[in-house]
Formats: structure tokens, C-alpha cells, sequence
């Protein structure tokens, strides 16, 4: 089998992509290489996979250069060309598809001839198709370049006084478009210092917060007129919210404002304000046990599914970890008959290549809530995947079934396997393999105390201990088999 990055380029093209790099290769425009057609010719014979065995350098070699002996130098030149090619294709059909780049590059061209006339029309087609598309916080920032455009093409031709006004929107729209990334990038690093434990010695973006009064500025933003403020405002309002993570009313404020103004948002933006919300809840349940906030996050849930959020990069597929998170907030509120609905409602839009696996993993975990672990250990048995999604919710799920099920021996294996996994996983986090021993030390005492019950005072000390790590893997059902133990 070759190994190319033209051939890994042609994999990713749809079928009608297919036909038309054919066309593009023989187009005589581009003056190409006819052997360049011939090659591609002989190759597309194995598209979408290219793996059969009869794929080799000599028998492509042949299939262009009939009747002469293999050169490797000239077969890697030849596919080097077909590489050069596929990316330029890809741009060209990109550019074709894009409004955005098309029209920026024709702006540059009119400028650069002097078509004036055809540069001021365009350009006003062009700000009344940004103006007309649902809102992006991108949207300020292509603003903020197409006024640079303006500006510069009137300084060229000595009319700086047409442009005066310009000028101030080219410094709102920049700023309106900082201010939103920043506010994204204030969350992604919260949420990355919560999962990942990260820290960093020099922090620019907390340290330019704290110089910086966010409040009056929005203030200033709120009492006067500027183009769609309303999507900034969203992400300032995340911020509030997240900011004063204990007074509700913020998170609220947020809610209610992403409710009133999501259908003029786009995809993109759509997703980020959901998710906002769905990653304050989860914070929250983390904080607080209260059923209350476990149903505020089912309902954010039902805000991802019904404006289909789970989407991304054109593709119609739900994402599994967040498929797998919706699950387990059915099990908090102990709405297993609802965990059941939704899996068979929204299994098909799970990708093909991971739905069996998924299938199984919910079967088996939605069957270890309803007290059936004989039946989840076999559902979990189906399970035929690497994936490193699964690994972990697998082995935990293994290791609850046992210990229910009083499997003591195939416990005590399952768990030193899994501790063996845990030290040489070089995937893992400092912060999760910790986290993983943690589970392991309280799991073996779990089955010390089941086989010889120690004194109450005991139980409730190591209760507390777990209440501490808090964080922990499966540390409710932790918490719940040891209070059995205490009763």
C-alpha cells in the first residue's frame, strides 16, 4: 500500500469531488502534466480506501509510464505534483463555497487594478451580506477587516475625508471582537484548569482582567447604539455569570438572555452560549446536591438536542462523551425510564463507527442503574472497541458490577489490571491518575470492610476522607456503599 499525502487528500473528497478533480486535472487552464491525469486516473480506482494489496508504485508506475522500468525519484516527483494540486484544489473548491474569502480576494483584486467602481460596489455587497447572516462573534472581526479595506483604499486616492467615520467603526468593531474571544478564552482556561489541573506562571489574560473594568465599559456599551451588541452581550453575561458563581442571579440573567435572542445567532454562536450554560451547571451539581440544578442542566440538555448543537464540521452526528453525559444526568435525577427513551430516540445520530459500542455501553449502564448487574456485565461484554472514550467508563462500570455482585476474586484481578493501566497510561493527566489511585485505595477498602465489618467509627472517618477527595471518580456510589456499611 502507498503511503502519500495526495492519496490521504483524495480520501476526503466526496463523490462529485471525485469527478471534478478529473476535470480540474485535464482542464486547460492549468497547462498540467497529462501524466498527472493518468495517475489520477489509475488511483481513483481504489478510492474511498485505498488499500488493496494490488496498490503498489510498481503497478501505478506502470499504469503512467507504460512499458519502462520503475524510477523511484520520478514516481515521488509525480506524486509530489499530484500532492501540489489537491491542495490547490481544495482551496479553489473552498474559495468557490466561501462568500467570505471569495469576496475578500476579489476586493483585493479591484483595488489592486483600480477597478473603482467595481471596489465600492462590491464592498457595500459585502457588508450587507456580513450584516444579513446570523450573528458569529466573527462577524466583528470581518467587519473590522472590510473597514480596513475602506479605509485604506480612500487614503490611497487622497480622500481620507470620506472615511472619518469609518475609522471609529474599524476601532468598535475590533474591540467588540476582542472583547468576545477574550471572554471565550477566560472560559476555555477555566474549564481547562478544572479538568486538567492546569496552571501557569504568567497568566496575561487574568492579568489584564484585573487591570481592566470590565462593568463600566458595558456599562458604556449598554446606554449607547453600536451594531449587534447582542451577541456580545451574550458572552459578557456568561461571564458575569461565571464570575459570580454563587449568586444565581447572574446565571439566570444569562439564561433568560440567551432564550430571548438564540434564534438570531448562528450555529457557532448558538453552540458556545449552550454550552456556557451547561458547563456552569455542571460546575455547579458539583458544588451543590440539589435536584434543582440537576434539572436545570436536563434542561440545557434539551437546548443542545433541539437546536441539533451536537453538529460539528458539517457533520449530522452527536458527539458521544456529551451523548454519555446526558445519560448519566437522566440516572442523577433518577429518570432511568427517561435514560432509556433518549438512547433509543437518538442512538442513529451517534456515528456509525462508534453506535454498536455506544449501544452496548448505555445498555449496560442503564441496566446497572435499574440494580440488573449480571445483565450490565453482559451488555458491557459487547463492547468491542479501543476507543479511549470508553476504556475508563468501562473498567469503572466493571469494577461496580463486581463488587455488587460480590465477584470477589474476579474484583481483586479486575482492579490490580486496572491499576497496572492507570501507572502506564501516558495519556493521562498528573491530576486523573490521582484521582484513579484514589478510587483504587477506597475500592479495596470497600471489599476490606464488606468481608470484615470494622467499627462504625471507622466507616464514618473514611466516609469523610472520600467527602475530602471530593472530586472522585464514581464517588457517590463510593460514598453510598460505605454509609450501607455504616448503617
Amino acid at each position: 500500500m502507498i503511503q502519500s499525502k495526495a492519496i490521504d487528500i483524495i480520501k476526503t473528497f466526496s463523490k462529485k469531488e471525485v469527478l471534478s478533480f478529473t476535470r480540474y486535472l485535464d482542464s486547460p487552464f492549468l497547462n498540467s502534466n497529462k501524466n498527472l491525469v493518468k495517475l489520477y486516473s489509475y488511483l481513483k480506482k481504489f478510492y474511498p480506501f485505498f488499500e488493496s494489496s494490488s496498490l503498489t508504485k510498481e503497478s501505478v508506475y506502470k499504469a503512467v509510464y507504460h512499458g519502462t522500468h520503475y524510477d523511484d525519484s520520478k514516481f515521488r516527483k509525480l506524486l509530489s505534483d499530484l500532492y501540489k494540486e489537491s491542495e490547490r484544489f481544495i482551496v479553489h473548491s473552498a474559495v468557490g463555497t466561501n462568500k467570505q474569502f471569495f469576496n475578500k480576494l476579489l476586493l483585493d483584486e479591484f483595488d489592486s487594478r483600480k477597478l473603482d467602481n467595481l471596489f465600492t460596489s462590491r464592498l457595500e455587497q459585502y457588508n450587507i451580506y456580513l450584516d444579513n447572516n446570523k450573528l458569529h462573534y466573527d462577524y466583528f472581526l470581518e467587519k473590522h477587516l472590510a473597514e480596513w479595506k475602506n479605509v485604506m483604499f480612500h487614503l490611497e486616492r487622497g480622500m481620507q475625508h470620506k472615511i472619518t467615520l469609518n475609522i471609529y467603526k474599524r476601532t468598535e468593531y475590533i474591540i467588540f471582537y476582542f472583547l468576545s474571544d477574550f471572554f471565550l478564552s477566560l472560559q476555555d482556561n477555566l474549564s481547562n484548569k478544572g479538568r486538567f489541573n492546569t496552571k501557569i506562571e504568567v497568566d496575561l489574560g487574568n492579568e489584564f482582567l484585573k487591570n481592566f473594568n470590565v462593568s463600566a465599559l458595558f456599562d458604556y456599551i449598554l446606554k449607547n447604539d453600536f451594531d449587534n451588541k447582542d451577541i456580545l452581550n451574550a458572552y459578557y453575561l456568561a461571564f458575569m455569570a461565571f464570575k459570580n458563581f454563587n449568586d444565581e442571579k447572574y446565571y439566570s440573567d444569562f439564561k433568560k438572555y440567551v432564550l430571548k435572542h438564540i434564534d438570531n445567532y448562528n450555529e457557532g454562536t448558538q453552540r458556545t452560549v449552550v454550552i456556557y450554560l451547561i458547563n456552569y451547571c455542571v460546575r455547579k451539581k458539583r458544588v451543590l446536591k440539589d435536584r434543582k440544578i440537576r434539572l436545570e442542566l436536563n434542561d440545557n440538555y434539551d437546548l443542545y438536542i433541539k437546536y441539533r448543537l451536537y453538529r460539528i464540521s458539517g457533520e449530522n452526528y452527536f458527539r458521544s462523551d456529551i451523548f454519555l453525559n446526558i445519560l448519566s444526568n437522566y440516572f442523577e435525577l433518577g429518570k432511568i425510564n427517561e435514560a432509556s427513551e433518549f438512547l433509543e430516540r437518538n442512538i442513529d445520530i451517534i456515528q456509525p463507527s462508534h453506535r454498536k459500542n455506544i449501544r452496548a455501553l448505555c445498555g449496560s449502564l442503564i441496566e446497572f442503574e435499574k440494580g440488573n448487574f449480571g445483565s450490565s456485565l453482559r451488555q458491557s461484554s459487547l463492547i468491542k472497541t479501543n476507543t479511549y472514550l470508553y476504556k475508563y467508563q468501562i473498567k469503572f462500570l466493571n469494577l461496580k458490577n463486581h463488587y455488587e455482585l460480590k465477584n470477589y476474586e474476579i474484583a481483586k484481578e479486575a482492579v490490580n489490571s486496572f491499576k497496572k493501566y492507570v501507572g502506564s497510561d501516558d495519556n493521562l493527566s498528573d491530576l486523573h491518575r490521582k484521582k484513579y489511585y484514589e478510587f483504587i485505595t477506597y475500592y479495596n477498602l470497600l471489599w476490606k470492610f464488606h468481608e470484615d465489618v470494622p467499627a462504625k467509627q471507622k466507616i464514618i472517618e473514611t466516609l469523610n476522607s472520600i467527602k475530602e477527595c471530593m472530586p472522585l471518580p464514581e464517588g457517590d456510589w463510593l460514598i453510598n456503599k460505605f454509609s450501607e456499611l455504616a448503617r
